[in-house]
């Protein structure tokens, strides 16, 4: 079996990705995963639920 070469870093990573056309949307959440901020809710800045930002 071949080893798993696994990148070192998050700026690896991210280059690797893009190499590969693969594309990601980054997505904020409220700190207790109740929200993610995207689609309705894209521009708010604090969770409905909880309030916190």
């Amino acid at each position: 079996m071949p080893e798993l070469k696994i990148p070192p870093s998050y700026n690896k990573t991210k280059s690797m990705v893009k190499n590969l056309s693969l594309d990601y949307e980054k997505i904020d959440a409220c700190p207790n995963d109740y929200v993610f901020f995207r689609n309705d809710h894209k521009d708010d800045e604090f969770c409905h639920t909880y309030g916190d930002s």
